[in-house]
C-alpha cells in the first residue's frame, strides 16, 4: 500500500468513526488479552486455644500434617460454634487411643482428645477429632443419643469446611490433596452408606424420616443406633445451616439431660437467648417434637 492510499484509508476510517460516534453505536474495541489474575486464597483459620500432640510419629512431616489439621478443626469450632468450649478455654492435648476407642476427656487444666491416627488417612483423623471436639463445645460431662448426633454433625461440618478451604491452596500443596480426601470422606464414607441402609434417598427424605423416628431415637442410649445417628446428623446440620450465627445455642445442651423427650427440648429452649430460640424450635419440630408440645410437656411435668 503506497503512502497516498494509506492516508486516504486512514481519513476514511476516521470519518466513519466520527459518523458512528454521533449515532452512539460505536462498538467497543475487543479487550487486549491479559493474563488472568492469581486467585485470592483466604488464610486458613487459626485457633486461639493452645494445641499439643503427645504421641510419637514416624517422621516430622506426619506430625506437622496432623498438627495443621488439629489447629484448623479447633479454629472452626471457635468461629462457627462459640469462641470457647462449654467449660472455658484450656489447652487441647492429643493422645493416641491405645484401646482403639476415640474419646474426649477433661483433665485438671486441659482437654484431652484420644484419637487413632492411621498414617496419612487425614480425613479419618479429621472426622474423629471433629466429633470429640464437639463434646467439649456442647458439654463434656454428660452424653445422650441426641448429643452424640450433634457431635457427629459438627464432625461433618468440619470435614465440609476443610473440603471447601483446602483445594484452594496454591499448588503444589498437600492441603489441596487433603481437601479432595475430606470431600470424599464427607460425601461417601461418612453418611452415604447409612442413608442407603435406612432406605433414604437424600437429606430431604431424611427430614421426613426424622419427624417420624425422632421421638423414639432421642430415648436411645448414647452410642447406640449408629446408622440412625449418622443419618440424623445430616438433619441436624440442615437445621443449623438455616440458623447461621446462632450455633452457640448448642452450648446450653451442657445443662440439659438429653434431650430425651419433649420436656428436654423445652428445657433447652428455656436456656438459650431469645434470638436462638427459633433454632431450638426448628430442631424440636424436625425431631417430631414441636416446641409447643415440648413446652406443654415441660409444664405437665411440674404438675403434682
Amino acid at each position: 500500500m503506497n503512502q497516498s492510499v494509506r492516508i486516504e484509508f486512514t481519513v476514511a476510517a476516521v470519518c466513519v468513526a466520527v459518523w458512528l460516534g454521533g449515532r452512539g453505536s460505536v462498538a467497543a474495541a475487543p479487550p487486549s488479552p491479559v493474563q488472568n489474575p492469581a486467585p485470592v486464597v483466604k488464610p486458613l483459620p487459626q485457633p486461639v486455644a493452645e494445641i499439643r500432640i503427645e504421641y510419637p510419629f514416624d517422621d516430622a512431616d506426619w506430625k506437622e500434617s496432623f498438627e495443621a489439621i488439629a489447629r484448623n478443626l479447633v479454629a472452626i469450632n471457635e468461629t462457627m460454634v462459640a469462641p470457647e468450649p462449654f467449660m472455658g478455654r484450656r489447652p487441647f492435648i492429643l493422645r493416641r487411643a491405645a484401646d482403639g476407642m476415640p474419646r474426649a476427656t477433661v483433665g485438671e487444666r486441659d482437654y484431652i482428645v484420644f484419637v487413632i491416627p492411621n498414617k496419612r488417612w487425614y480425613a479419618q483423623f479429621a472426622y474423629q477429632m471433629g466429633h470429640e471436639l464437639g463434646h467439649f463445645w456442647i458439654g463434656p460431662n454428660s452424653s445422650s443419643w441426641f448429643k452424640e448426633a450433634v457431635c457427629t454433625t459438627l464432625a461433618f461440618i468440619s470435614l465440609d469446611e476443610l473440603a471447601k478451604q483446602w483445594p484452594d491452596r496454591p499448588a503444589p500443596s498437600k492441603q489441596a490433596m487433603w481437601g479432595r480426601d475430606m470431600r470424599g470422606y464427607h460425601d461417601w464414607v461418612s453418611f452415604r452408606p447409612q442413608f442407603d441402609k435406612l432406605g433414604l434417598k437424600d437429606v430431604d427424605a431424611a427430614m421426613v424420616w426424622a419427624q417420624k423416628k425422632g421421638p423414639e431415637l432421642v430415648k436411645a442410649g448414647a452410642g447406640s443406633l449408629r446408622d440412625e445417628e449418622w443419618a440424623m446428623a445430616k438433619v441436624i446440620e440442615r437445621v443449623l445451616r438455616r440458623h447461621p450465627g446462632q450455633w452457640s445455642a448448642l452450648q446450653a445442651l451442657g445443662k440439659v439431660d438429653g434431650p430425651k423427650d419433649a420436656a428436654g427440648f423445652a428445657s433447652w429452649h428455656s436456656l438459650v437467648a431469645p434470638a436462638q430460640r427459633p433454632l431450638v424450635e426448628d430442631m424440636a419440630t424436625c425431631f417430631g417434637l414441636p416446641i409447643k408440645a415440648a413446652v406443654s410437656g415441660a409444664g405437665n411435668t411440674k404438675q403434682p
